[in-house]
């Protein structure tokens, strides 16, 4: 069982469409392995949710206990500010860090390009399965 964080951009379209791809993920991950996720990726996801894709508030916090459900909620770790060149994935790093995660999915650029953090890969939504099968033959 390998221990998972997801970026906000992961949650988003399983939130606000809640089919595809992504949620087929999330809900194997769910299923499957340990996912990890804090407060402040929570917030971000609420946040975004109701400013940009302007869901009603009772259907965003619903949303928001719902996926709280599944995962183990950990305070993200400190890193440091040029850990990567937005300063606004630290918070997502730090996840990784505190959770001591085998795999962050992410399809921010960011993040990607980074390809890892702390010995852990950084990986496309897309690009999971294929980590997945790697990782079950180790």
């Amino acid at each position: 069982m390998a221990r998972v964080v997801f970026d906000t951009n992961v949650y988003l379209p399983v939130i606000a469409i809640g089919r595809g791809s992504r949620f087929d993920l999330l809900m194997h991950c769910w299923d499957h392995h340990q996912v990890y996720v804090s407060r402040a990726i929570l917030t971000e996801v609420r946040r975004i949710l109701l400013s940009k894709f302007h869901l009603p508030q009772a259907d965003v916090s619903a949303a928001i206990q719902y996926c709280q459900g599944f995962a183990t909620l950990v305070k993200p770790a400190t890193v440091p500010t040029d850990a990567c060149r937005d300063p606004d994935d630290l918070v997502v790093l730090g996840t990784v860090r505190a959770a001591q995660a085998d795999v962050l999915i992410s399809g921010d650029r960011d993040l990607l390009d980074l390809e890892h953090f702390d010995q852990t890969p950084i990986i496309s939504p897309a690009d999971f399965w294929q980590w997945e099968a790697h990782h079950r033959g180790s």
